[in-house]
């Protein structure tokens, strides 16, 4: 782990975690490394083998936003994961948009409902914890993911060269003295978590606020195009233009007038008022100001007088 011994710890309890039926944590763990050949796969895939029939794939659209598809209905997806205790899902497509009630409902402690095809559906308790190892993280829409705490970045951010690529390593995890030691190594794991806990060393703490820094496109937005003064106030019709041409700038969807309205209000005020300005009751943002636009402006080609 880059020489992060505190992060090496972590990684191993958290890992080790998935040997238990005990899902207290409610979190989706992402081992993330922007750069190939990091070693995040070769592990995640031994670890997959040493769990046995504990262990289990699962589709990256089974947490995905999928069109005409509720995530209250039951799928076979989930109902493979009936008994399952280590949930891998492997290098995701780039702009995988995730479903936030699909995850929270997977990594929370309620009874699952699933069902296999052309079967009855049947209830569950959920034993099974999830790991995503990827090269790109997804797309995330719902901050309270990040505020409830059900997202957590390991990074990856050492790339081998091929000098220092290993490539009989994969065939050395398989065998049988490799997956002993692999699972003596997610017992000590296991057993350091009960011991002391999953304490969150700096680094990972640190991706996981960057991610979420990053995901807001609403705060990224305001950082952007809004100056915070106390008592200043805008219609909250000229925050949300000027929020879709940002949005349409910098390549992502808007939010729709009401999300965008609530989300707002984490930031500062929305009242339903007369403005300061005059004119007919309207919904206002207040605590902020909208920059000023120089888009109307164009530049002065021509000579300049008494120059």
């Amino acid at each position: 782990m880059s020489g992060d011994q505190d992060r090496a710890r972590f990684l191993q309890r958290a890992l080790g975690y998935a040997l238990s039926g005990d899902t207290r944590f409610e979190c989706l763990f992402i081992l993330y490394g922007a750069t190939t050949r990091n070693g995040k796969g070769t592990l995640m895939e031994s670890v997959l083998r040493v769990m046995g029939d504990y262990g289990s794939t699962v589709r990256p659209e089974t947490i995905s936003m999928k069109q005409n598809v509720s995530s209250q209905n039951p799928t076979e997806d989930i109902a493979r994961l009936a008994g399952i205790r280590f949930a891998n899902i492997s290098e995701p497509s780039r702009g995988l948009l995730l479903n936030a009630a699909q995850v929270k409902n997977m990594t929370g402690n309620d009874t699952l409902n699933a069902r296999f095809l052309h079967e009855n559906s049947f209830d569950f308790k959920p034993q099974f914890k999830i790991y995503m190892n990827t090269n790109y993280l997804p797309v995330v829409t719902d901050m309270t993911l990040f505020s409830s705490g059900r997202i957590m970045i390991i990074p990856f951010d050492r790339h081998f060269e091929e000098c220092q690529q290993d490539k009989t390593l994969k065939h050395i995890f398989s065998e049988t003295e490799s997956q002993s030691a692999i699972l003596n190594w997610l017992l000590d794991g296991y057993r350091a978590l009960k011991c002391d806990g999953l304490t969150i060393p700096e680094s990972v703490r640190f991706a996981t606020e960057r991610y979420r820094h990053e995901s807001d496109k609403i705060g990224l937005f305001i950082e952007d195009e809004m100056e915070p003064i106390s008592n200043a106030e805008e219609r909250t019709s000229a925050v949300y233009d000027r929020y879709k041409k940002w949005c349409d700038s910098n390549g992502c969807f808007p939010e729709n007038t009401r999300n965008f309205k609530q989300i707002l209000a984490m930031y500062g005020r929305v009242e339903r008022k007369r403005p300061f300005v005059g004119g007919n009751e309207t919904t206002v943002f207040i605590g902020f100001r909208l920059r000023f636009e120089m888009s109307g402006f164009t530049e002065y080609k021509g000579s300049i007088p008494f120059a």
